[in-house]
């Protein structure tokens, strides 16, 4: 894990809250506004098209991070995401992201590495 995402996530373990999710619950759907950076620090989370029916177009594990694009830019989910088995969670609220992303510079590069990372990553599925 790079310098970025340690830094990300020991600010998560400071700020955030810890969760735990059923299998089969949602941690957002489609079309919600979005309220929560979620790292996933144990189980499974699948991202689906739609609620109904749901058809799973990635599956994120342990250290991965969602939605740091939505509250950037504020966008409704385009997705919904589901626990494929118990998980536990920590999550940022937006307004305590904001503010970090506003006022730690250290905080907004590793939120931007993250996501110059996951579009470097994705680049070859759309080519």
């Amino acid at each position: 894990m790079e310098i970025s995402q340690n830094y990300l996530l020991d600010l998560m373990r400071v700020e955030g809250i810890i969760a735990q999710y059923a299998s089969g619950e949602h941690l957002f759907r489609n079309g919600d506004a979005p309220f929560f950076l979620f790292y996933i620090r144990n189980g499974t989370v699948v991202i689906t098209e739609s609620q109904y029916p749901e058809r799973a177009l990635a599956k994120f594990s342990m250290g991965s991070i969602l939605g740091v694009q939505e509250l950037i830019t504020g966008a409704a989910y385009r997705f919904s995401a589901v626990t494929e088995e118990n998980s536990v969670l920590l999550r940022i609220d937006k307004t305590k992201f904001d503010d970090l992303f506003q006022h730690d510079s250290q905080f907004r590069v590793s939120v931007v590495k993250i996501i110059s990372s996951d579009i470097m990553d994705r680049r070859g599925q759309y080519e």
